[in-house]
């Protein structure tokens, strides 16, 4: 239905960053989490970096796992994309920071991201560490991200580029007939935009419960397993159960979580949804999709990019 569409988006992927990557190269601040969509972005990643030639992965590691020492030799530095660059996730974007500030000898390349900042002050001091990066290239996912960077950064280190889970190998299949109210349960949430669909399912990823006590305790039990992952990453004996990418999490969790994602929405035929990766999986599935959005648009500042002359999408 959109094959065409999506093949184009993904060479441009292809022409813009296959260039850019040789020799050895280290992926960081890759998901060890739950969130699916993090996931399909990582995935896709793989898929990518798989087909190119002339370079070769030495390192991946989550923000919280990564040992600096495992870096030094590589010649490239490449971040995991998504929409954790701002000030809403600064644990990542610190992480960012640090290595892009100290490394100037190497070339780093941040995959596809959105921009969202409160503090303007936080965003105009972020963006000097970039610029002065003699070596650096900042991927967007969205227009409005480029427009936000662009007034404290050079052009020629931006990249406006679809999302990588556009390199997904997924066969569209309209099976399914129930429809989905896909309603993300964080606090990118807007309920001012939510809206009445009778007959259908309301549902987050699976990962995801409807129940915010399960929530909680979710959250709370992964920050327990990354504080133990740290604790046994400093020990002889028991860093043998550290993986530098799963922390203590199960080592197939990248492909776990792109199936499960995939077996949830083969349930359905039209989906409505608030989350971006909602809507890029239910397109590559070949589904019925409706635009509710997020908190700040992430879903609408993607289409109006990349997904306007798209077959089957609506807005709210």
């Amino acid at each position: 239905m959109n094959k065409d569409r999506i093949n184009k988006l993904k060479k441009i992927i292809h022409n813009a960053l296959s260039p850019l990557i040789k020799g050895e190269y280290a992926l960081l601040d890759i998901p060890n989490h739950y969130n699916i969509g993090d996931n399909l972005i990582w995935q896709g990643e793989v898929n990518f970096l798989s087909s190119l030639k002339d370079c070769r992965e030495v390192y991946t590691a989550n923000f919280i796992n990564w040992e600096e020492y495992k870096i030094q030799n590589v010649n490239t530095i490449l971040f995991h994309g998504g929409g954790n660059w701002g000030d809403l996730y600064r644990v990542c974007q610190e992480m960012r920071n640090y290595i892009t500030s100290k490394y100037h000898n190497k070339r780093i390349i941040i995959f596809p991201q959105t921009v969202f900042y409160i503090n303007n002050d936080l965003l105009k001091s972020d963006c000097e560490i970039y610029q002065n990066h003699p070596d650096v290239y900042i991927c967007v996912r969205d227009k409005a991200s480029y427009d936000i960077l662009s007034q404290h950064i050079s052009k020629e280190k931006l990249l406006l580029l679809p999302d990588m889970a556009f390199y997904l190998d997924i066969k569209p299949e309209i099976s399914g007939c129930k429809t989905l109210y896909m309603q993300r349960r964080d606090f990118e949430l807007d309920p001012s935009k939510l809206i009445h669909i009778s007959n259908c399912d309301i549902k987050d990823w699976p990962t995801f419960s409807n129940n915010r006590y399960i929530n909680s305790f979710r959250l709370k039990w992964m920050e327990v397993k990354r504080f133990l992952s740290l604790k046994f990453q400093n020990n002889k004996i028991l860093s043998k159960f550290v993986d530098s990418a799963y922390g203590l999490n199960r080592r197939d969790a990248r492909s776990y979580y792109v199936n499960l994602g995939i077996k949830f929405f083969s349930k359905y035929n039209k989906i409505y949804t608030t989350r971006l990766h909602g809507l890029i999986l239910g397109v590559l599935m070949g589904k019925k999709m409706v635009i509710v959005d997020n908190k700040y648009n992430k879903c609408m500042n993607f289409y109006k990019t990349w997904l306007k002359d798209f077959d089957n999408i609506e807005i709210i």
